[in-house]
């Protein structure tokens, strides 16, 4: 029963074209789930999958698209179970550099892992810092 339970999920419902209203059940279940395995929940947002070299102009237009949806419907979706969301599509990362992305150009290298990270607990509320602080001292 972790003290904290991130659930980062969205990319490859992205990539598998599945609707906004399947997220949204999907989404809505999982977080119920992760309520009864973890003290504190933290939804992730997909990753930035329109901003891959791999992909062609079109391709990345559309997934942006799709990205964007996407992440409304989570925001709405937490803001219902309340549990905090975290936005981490349009945070500078260092997509452009050519260490962040992997052997197979489609995943994040290991130091776009670290970028990645490093945004993600930028934006992690304050108010579940201290809780889970206060969690840790007791």
């Amino acid at each position: 029963h972790p003290d904290l339970l991130v659930l980062c999920a969205g990319s490859n419902d992205i990539m598998a074209n599945r609707t906004g209203e399947q997220w949204r059940d999907d989404l809505a279940a999982s977080i119920e789930l992760a309520k009864n395995k973890g003290r504190q929940v933290l939804v992730l947002s997909s990753g930035q999958l329109y901003r891959d070299p791999a992909l062609g102009r079109a391709l990345r237009a559309e997934v942006e698209r799709r990205i964007a949806r996407q992440t409304q419907i989570s925001r709405q979706v937490c803001q219902e179970a309340s549990v905090p969301f975290v936005d981490a599509t349009r945070d500078d990362v260092g997509t452009d550099r050519s260490d962040f992305w992997g052997i197979d150009h489609f995943h994040p290298g290991v130091q776009g892992y670290r970028r990645m990270a490093a945004c993600v607990v930028g934006h992690i509320p304050q108010d579940l810092i201290d809780q889970l602080s206060v969690t840790a001292h007791s």
